[in-house]
């Protein structure tokens, strides 16, 4: 049988598009509350402006296509990058903290359903480097996790220094999840049993003094889907689910690439997994 619209995306009727909405509406209402303001990038950039900024695997799943001048195009995998350049414009007419958030499709390749649009929801924070400004952000995103009616959440924190240190491929077993061939499966455990000279000590104490309603855990198996995070890093999802419902970090040095050297961080939710979870 022949599909009426490709693998890989979908329409909304009217109701469920009504949930939809009211559940956008509830996250980018929490992300105005905490100052974050909303833009929108394009849905495609060009891909010389993303190649160098993602990982070999994500670069598998990028959709690509020639545009009438023979332009290499790319529909954006992730949201960060397109923000980043807007950010790298605007900052030099606002040089203050730019703290922006969205609600849009991002486009990937899958190996089952090939093109796929996923909708994600999102907050980047451009200029805020301290520690409390991290520990700040996973409160948010567990915040608007439970505004959407979420519970049970996990979050599971590494750090590119702990990443970093094992070679190729032990990294490589962690991405595959393939554990055979290692003298010791990737630690992990509540992030209260962290040691005090441990990379992510100082983001922990931070976050001992909020409260917020998520399990912390060190992770040091979860890995980073773009080139650009160089710090702590972290996924979300619910207990007993399965899948990854976000991710985030920081990512200095991306907005170098743009001939800006300041502090980053933010996160992305997969609302298209979330909509399966709460339907």
């Amino acid at each position: 049988m022949k599909h009426i619209i490709p693998l890989g995306v979908r329409d909304y009727l009217p109701n469920d598009y009504q949930k939809k909405s009211n559940n956008v509406k509830k996250a980018l209402h929490l992300f105005e509350e905490k100052g974050y303001k909303a833009v929108a990038t394009p849905m495609f950039e060009y891909w010389s402006t993303i190649e160098p900024l993602c990982s070999e695997t994500l670069k598998d799943k990028v959709v690509k296509f020639i545009n009438s001048k023979g332009e290499i195009i790319a529909l954006r995998p992730d949201h960060t990058i397109g923000i980043s350049r807007l950010a790298s414009t605007w900052i030099k007419e606002n040089p203050s903290n730019l703290k922006l958030c969205y609600a849009d499709p991002v486009y990937r390749l899958d190996p089952v359903t090939g093109e796929t649009e996923r909708f994600q929801l999102g907050v980047e924070n451009i200029g805020n480097s301290g520690v409390e400004s991290e520990a700040e952000l996973i409160q948010t995103c567990a915040e608007s996790l439970s505004s959407l009616g979420l519970h049970q959440i996990s979050i599971e924190i590494n750090h590119t220094k702990t990443l970093n240190s094992y070679d190729t491929a032990t990294q490589n077993a962690f991405k595959t999840r393939d554990y055979t061939n290692l003298s010791q499966y990737p630690k992990r455990c509540p992030l209260s049993d962290i040691s005090s000279d441990h990379p992510l000590s100082e983001l922990r104490n931070q976050l001992d003094s909020k409260s917020i309603k998520a399990d912390l855990y060190f992770n040091e198996s979860i890995q980073t889907t773009t080139q650009y995070y160089n710090g702590f890093f972290f996924e979300c999802c619910v207990n007993g689910e399965g899948k990854k419902i976000g991710n985030g970090g920081r990512y200095d040095k991306l907005l170098e690439n743009f001939d800006h050297q300041v502090s980053a961080i933010g996160f992305g939710l997969n609302y298209s997994v979330i909509e399966g979870i709460l339907s």
